[in-house]
């Protein structure tokens, strides 16, 4: 499982993180949040802030909605910073960073600000023994790389490729683990395959 090796190889604490989890599309990097999820439901409940649809596609795929698990899908930087101080969660996921920015109606700076409320609750989070994941996009540089970074306590990089995938650390230090046990190139928002 990706997300207990993350842990296990010391990539993430198993406590108390803000992580940026990044990647191009079909890299897999929703997948480290799907095992997340997976992996910490039995600790209490799991709040997945599902902008991008593609964990709710692939619940409907399911059949089932994990008991704890509870979705948000408006981009509503009010509701969803209400949301992560007040719900007492395992586990708090944003699917994604960039369609938080680009869906919320709002000027154009007062997204960026938002966006860094939402961010920086993350972050407080993590302050109080809290974990949060924040899925972004990359293309050169991660989306918003610029004005976000300080808002993550760890950044990893994931692709998918013939050897399997590979998560590459790129804040604190850096390290890398390769899974070869999970094959890349499915379609974004696909349910991963296991080799």
């Amino acid at each position: 499982m990706i997300y207990r090796r993350l842990v296990e190889e010391g990539l993430i604490p198993p406590r108390g993180y803000s992580l940026e989890v990044v990647g191009t599309a079909g890299s897999a990097r929703r997948l480290v949040a799907w095992e997340a999820v997976d992996a910490l439901l039995g600790e209490g409940p799991v709040l997945y802030v599902d902008l991008s649809g593609r964990y709710t596609h692939m619940l409907r795929l399911k059949g089932r909605v994990p008991e704890g698990l509870y979705l948000y899908t408006t981009p509503s930087p009010g509701d969803i910073v209400s949301l992560m101080e007040g719900g007492g969660y395992s586990l708090v996921v944003l699917d994604s960073l960039p369609r938080l920015f680009f869906d919320m109606e709002a000027p154009y700076r007062g997204r960026w600000g938002a966006t860094a409320l939402v961010l920086y609750t993350g972050l407080a989070l993590a302050a109080r023994d809290g974990r949060f994941i924040a899925l972004n996009y990359l293309s050169r540089r991660p989306f918003g790389d610029s004005l976000f970074t300080h808002y993550f306590t760890h950044r990893v990089r994931v692709s998918a490729g013939g050897d399997g995938l590979r998560v590459e650390k790129l804040y604190p230090g850096s390290g890398e683990i390769v899974l070869g046990d999970v094959k890349g190139g499915w379609e974004e928002g696909d349910a991963p395959r296991p080799v």
